[in-house]
């Protein structure tokens, strides 16, 4: 009964799961019978436990003390010191416990290293979606403290914190961009057809999709536009380079891309509130309107569309815009809610 106890504790004492009382025990085990009765079952039992990792620092180092009493004890009594004489139990830990240690110093050492591999892993790059709807502007400031002013109907895709050589956003609609200026990292605005670049400027990008066009326009600084793909896509890659007061429009039709001038009204003051229009169609008037007050304009009656719409509003109600609408292509309206019925 006492050997299969001893082997018992043994064989946890080996794997580090035995308590401080079963220590105790096992000790005592030991010096009233020895250790012949462990005999080879010792070694079988160290070899087939498989438990090295798992063995605590304070269990080796409490069975290297074990060793080295016993040793002590073998000077005391003049014995030899030679293996030879040496408990069984003794010459299998005497072997086995530097083995035990390595092992335990090689997994605390190679867990950490995977550990540091995982995280490495897992770090990820987080992406910021801010979507507008209709009827609603936002302004954005990124990590680089550079400032975004998004229109209506639009869409920004940016990192929540800029890694690596560039600053990359994606925009779907309108915004204005007031860049901070980096020369080792450019700032780089993609679109569906266009790619903007900028070390650090102020600009509008229009890139609605429904739109003819893709239009870039500068306030400040210089700007590069080109067209989106590059010569992968099938496209000539294509660049210009614009300074204040230039425009670069990418017409979707025939991809062409020309530089033009611009009214600063229409470009850059809708952040300020005002919407503008210069010799509009109506259909491009209606949808500015959707688009800046978030309603939905239904059309029920024949509208002629000889005549084109121009005027600027800073900051005012959809009732006068209407009513500017109504005098010059002789309609009437009704507003519930969100909805305009023209009629």
């Amino acid at each position: 009964m006492k050997t299969r106890k001893k082997q018992e504790l043994f064989q946890k004492y080996l794997s580090g799961q035995a308590s401080d009382k079963e220590v105790d025990l096992l000790m005592r085990l030991i010096d009233e019978g020895g250790t012949d009765d462990l005999g080879p079952q010792a070694e079988i039992i160290w070899n087939e436990s498989h438990l090295f990792p798992q063995m605590e620092v304070e269990v080796t180092e409490r069975l290297t003390n074990r060793i080295a009493a016993s040793l002590d004890q073998m000077k005391e009594q003049n014995l030899p010191k030679t293996l030879r004489v040496m408990p069984y139990w003794l010459r299998v830990a005497a072997v086995l416990v530097p083995v035990a240690v390595f092992s335990v110093v090689f997994y605390l050492i190679k867990g950490k290293e995977t550990s540091l591999v995982a995280n490495e892993q897992v770090e990820t790059i987080t992406y910021v979606e801010k979507i507008n709807p209709k009827g609603q502007k936002s302004t954005i400031i990124l990590s680089d403290g550079s400032v975004v002013t998004l229109n209506a109907d639009s869409k920004l895709v940016y990192q929540e914190r800029f890694e690596g050589k560039e600053r990359k956003v994606t925009l779907e609609g309108e915004a204005f961009f007031d860049v901070t200026k980096d020369p080792s990292r450019p700032f780089i605005i993609e679109t569906e057809q266009l790619i903007t670049r900028v070390l650090g400027t102020s600009f509008t990008v229009r890139a609605y999709p429904n739109a003819e066009g893709v239009k870039v326009a500068v306030a400040t600084g210089k700007v590069s536009v080109e067209k989106a793909g590059g010569k992968k896509s099938g496209n000539d890659g294509e660049t210009l380079v614009l300074v204040p007061g230039e425009m670069g429009v990418f017409e979707k039709l025939h991809r062409t891309l020309n530089k033009e001038s611009f009214d600063e009204r229409d470009l850059f003051e809708w952040k300020e509130g005002l919407i503008y229009f210069e010799n509009a169609e109506f259909g491009e008037v209606l949808e500015r309107l959707e688009q800046w007050y978030g309603v939905s304009i239904k059309v029920e009656k024949r509208i002629s569309l000889e005549k084109d719409f121009s005027g600027a509003y800073k900051n005012k109600p959809l009732e006068l815009v209407l009513e500017g609408l109504a005098f010059v292509y002789d309609f009437e309206y009704e507003i519930k809610s969100k909805t305009v019925r023209i009629y």
